[in-house]
């Protein structure tokens, strides 16, 4: 069995193996087949079939990998905000603290004004919203 770990947004195959060492993930596949294809030429796979790869697919590799990274850049952007396993140490800490420090003056400014408080739930889901606008430069 040959298996073909390959970028799911664009298809492109990024690699072969004989043993099952990868797994899905949100932006990569394997793809499993009795069949070994070269990797000579550029493959393109959609997790049901494998082909050569044509040349507008091959000309979109790299957007669909930059668009890739840009959204993995913002998915780990918005984890350091959620404080998930993977960000609990201290600069997520320390951006947090910020943030509360920002929030709290910002609510100091908007109680002069007889405003209402701004949660840290609707902090949060500004800066994932002002993250999202963000290109990615």
């Amino acid at each position: 069995m040959y298996y073909y770990q390959y970028r799911k947004n664009g298809g492109q195959v990024l690699g072969i193996s004989l043993d099952d060492i990868w797994s899905d993930s949100t932006y990569i596949g394997v793809y499993s087949s009795e069949t070994e294809y070269s990797l000579d030429s550029p493959l393109w796979c959609d997790g049901v079939s494998i082909r050569e790869a044509t040349q507008p697919e091959i000309d979109n590799f790299p957007i669909a990998r930059e668009e890739n990274d840009l959204s993995q850049k913002r998915q780990e952007a918005k984890a350091v905000l959620d404080g998930t396993d993977a960000y609990k140490t201290a600069m997520p800490r320390a951006i947090r603290a910020f943030v509360l420090l920002v929030l709290q003056e910002i609510n100091t400014l908007r109680a002069l004004h007889s405003l209402p408080e701004y949660s840290v739930e609707q902090m949060k889901n500004a800066i994932k919203n002002k993250v999202d606008e963000e290109n990615g430069s």
